[in-house]
């Protein structure tokens, strides 16, 4: 079996991956992270949640189901 090279990479995925915007990626994946163990470990719903960060329910929403699915998701 022939060997493969492999490359280490940075601590942002998307840096290494080429995007442009790779720092906001990378925060807003965190934030869909953290958001999501507030979920969990608050046993919280999403309106719960949005009312402890000042947002509106449908950006919960779009965190929760992650960043790569709305790379555009505007957190303000």
């Amino acid at each position: 079996m022939p060997w493969t090279r492999i490359t280490r990479g940075t601590t942002n995925v998307f840096a290494d991956l080429g995007y442009p915007d790779a720092a906001e990626r990378q925060t807003k994946t965190r934030l869909a992270l953290a958001v999501n163990e507030l979920l969990k470990a608050r046993k919280l719903k999403q309106r719960e949640i949005a009312l402890l960060l000042g947002v509106p329910q449908p950006k919960v929403s779009a965190l929760t189901n992650g960043p790569s699915r709305s790379p555009a998701l505007p957190i303000a």
